[in-house]
Parts: structure tokens; sequence; C-alpha cells
């Protein structure tokens, strides 16, 4: 169930990406890297947030439970 699961989610991530220019054609007042700016914001930060929050009820007591150097080297890794 749980790799059905995944792929679901991946396919749903890919579309997610694969579409974001999509709004680019209905937002023709705003600069391009305005709107860019946008849905890379609501892809990449706020979907994620949101997904996390309905999987993993308890992911406030995960962050508060694991040590901030991990959580930092988390971060770092991601950035690069």
């Amino acid at each position: 169930m749980t790799i059905i699961l995944g792929y679901i989610l991946c396919a749903l991530g890919g579309i997610a990406v694969g579409s974001y220019l999509v709004c680019l054609k209905f937002s023709r007042s705003w600069v391009w890297d305005n709107s860019w700016l946008v849905i890379a914001f609501i892809i990449f930060v706020l979907f994620p947030f949101i997904a996390l929050r309905v999987m993993v009820p308890s992911y406030a007591e995960i962050f508060a439970a694991t040590p901030p150097r991990d959580i930092l080297m988390i971060f770092l890794f991601g950035l690069i």
C-alpha cells in the first residue's frame, strides 16, 4: 500500500512541478519573476507543509525531539 501511495505522490509532484508555468498565461499584468516566485512558494513551501500536516499529525513532537544540530544539517544539505 505504501508503494502505491508513493507512486501517487510522485505523480502529483511531477504534475505540480510540470504545470506551474500554466499560471503565467493568466497573469499577464505581472512580471514573469513575480509569477514564478508566487508559484514556487506554493509548490515548494506551502504544499509540503500541508502534506506534512496531513500525513504526520505529530510532526511538531518529532521536531521537538530532534537535536538542533541534526535539523541544521538537514537544512544545509537541503540547500545543496
